[in-house]
């Protein structure tokens, strides 16, 4: 990947850089120059310095570098979590989540209020939702405490709007 004489040209702290992108070049590709200048303990003058000396004419050029070799010997594999990212947008590019949203989205038009609710995280995005919809004129409001006692006829005409930032709030259903 690298030349030797090129290496052998390298002072103390770039090849500090040297090694660590040998050893971290997968990851090196997504880093920013400072990311990487915090990693190796160097300044950022260093990794330019370092990448003029690897004959790019900066860190950019460095980066598609890293990444074409990479490519070549198919080394590339995607930051940590990001499969679960691909495989989220994969799951709703599809027909059915689209009339899924549709369908919701008619819901929230057609209702006269919008009630957001949750507890901790998800009350603090409930508190968002609910502000959001109100800027847009629809009235809305959010409840962060289930124990608050709701009358009646704060639900008539409306839509709730249930959040659970993990997955894991066991919830029951309102008729």
């Amino acid at each position: 990947m690298f030349n030797n004489q090129l290496v052998s040209t390298l002072n103390a702290f770039e090849f500090k850089v040297y090694n660590y992108v040998i050893k971290n070049h997968q990851t090196v590709i997504y880093m920013t120059v400072r990311e990487l200048a915090e990693a190796c303990d160097v300044s950022t003058a260093t990794i330019l310095r370092f990448c003029k000396k690897m004959n790019c004419s900066g860190y950019a050029e460095f980066k598609a570098y890293l990444k074409m070799n990479a490519e070549k010997r198919g080394e590339i594999s995607l930051p940590h979590g990001a499969n679960e990212f691909l495989s989220f947008f994969k799951s709703i590019n599809n027909d059915e989540f689209d009339a899924l949203i549709a369908s919701a989205a008619e819901q929230i038009a057609g209702a006269e209020r919008v009630i957001f609710v949750g507890a901790g995280s998800s009350g603090t995005l409930g508190r968002y939702g609910a502000r959001f919809f109100s800027n847009i004129g629809k009235f809305s409001n959010h409840i962060d405490d289930p124990y608050y006692p709701v009358n009646t006829d704060m639900y008539k005409q409306a839509v709730a709007i249930v959040l659970s930032v993990s997955g894991e709030t066991q919830g029951e259903s309102v008729n």
